[in-house]
């Protein structure tokens, strides 16, 4: 069974036909009303109140987009769901992909997640808002070290689907409530060692108006991100393993801090007293610093190397995928 959960806020321009193309690949539709001003629930109560694989929740308070994608999958895990796919309410998510998702979930069961790519030619970059693409860039490499998840292309991509067992075995109510819930969902899965794919599929980029302050992203998320990284690092390198990433890492981190320290304080006394440190005293600072920096180098090679496997799937191999009339409807 596949549960479509769409998350909506400020969507009541293109919510009906959103769920309209969802209920083609799906089994059913959960829709979550994210204290919209524009009253989305009710437009879709009121559109689809005779069919009986469509329902909405109405939150009585705006918890963002994380809260609302984590009350829609409670409720898609009570009704007996397999998997678990998440689509946007703006219509800039083409649910004719969703068989293709499907596929793969299907034909590789080690995969716990299957999500979008929209990078897999230049044309995209192309398409993409130029803020967005630069913004996306950074965001990327950076995710890419708080996660672990070195092969991914676009981790930032919010369309995905998910195995419910997956979901079920990470505590997916503790992930983040706004825009950094599809990052904490991957971190979630990669701190279990969960292979995930990226299946190649461009966006949508119509005149709906986003709700993404990329500012307050900017300001938010880098503590976030070093957040998951400290969280991820302790769990791999200290608390469930000990091998010889933790030995380089541990050691190149103590290293280099010892040096940084030693080299500081000689560089102050050096300023506050006007005579130059001697070269012995120079070199007691630069050697640890020069072998810490290669074992952490060394320990970054480490981590690429065993990072979580992440698929990289092209569509053609899995479906022929119809002609897709939610585009022109967008871009109207």
């Amino acid at each position: 069974m596949v549960v479509c959960v769409i998350p909506a806020f400020r969507a009541a321009r293109s919510i009906a036909d959103v769920v309209r193309g969802a209920l083609e690949c799906v089994d059913h539709v959960v829709v979550v009303d994210d204290a919209c001003p524009e009253s989305t629930g009710k437009i879709v109560e009121r559109e689809f109140r005779a069919d009986p694989r469509v329902e909405c929740i109405v939150r009585t308070q705006n918890g963002g987009v994380g809260a609302a994608t984590k009350t829609g999958i409670a409720r898609a895990l009570e009704l007996g769901a397999t998997f678990v796919v998440k689509l946007d309410a703006d219509g800039q998510m083409d649910p004719y992909y969703i068989p293709a998702m499907q596929d793969v979930l299907r034909s590789k069961p080690q995969v716990a997640l299957v999500k979008g790519n929209r990078f897999y030619d230049s044309s995209v970059a192309r398409a993409m808002p130029t803020v967005r693409l630069l913004g996306n860039s950074v965001l990327t490499l950076l995710v890419r070290i708080a996660t672990g998840l070195w092969g991914s292309i676009d981790p930032t991509n919010g369309y995905f689907m998910v195995r419910a067992s997956s979901l079920k075995r990470i505590r997916f109510e503790r992930l983040a409530n706004r825009y950094y819930f599809e990052i904490s969902l991957l971190a979630a899965l990669a701190m279990r060692r969960s292979e995930i794919a990226e299946m190649e599929m461009p966006a949508i980029y119509g005149n709906h108006p986003s709700s993404l302050n990329v500012w307050k992203t900017a300001v938010e998320f880098p503590g976030k991100l070093l957040a998951t990284l400290t969280k991820r690092l302790l769990w791999q390198y200290l608390i469930s393993d000990m091998n010889v990433g933790s030995v380089m890492l541990g050691l190149g981190s103590l290293l280099m801090t010892a040096a940084v320290l030693y080299g500081g304080a000689q560089w102050i006394e050096t300023v506050r007293s006007g005579i130059p440190r001697t070269p012995g005293t120079v070199m007691l600072a630069f050697l640890p610093f020069i072998t810490g920096f290669q074992l952490l180098v060394n320990a970054l090679i480490y981590d690429v190397q065993f990072s979580p496997k992440v698929h990289n799937v092209s569509l053609e191999e899995r479906v022929e995928v119809p002609a897709l009339p939610l585009r022109s409807l967008v871009n109207s």
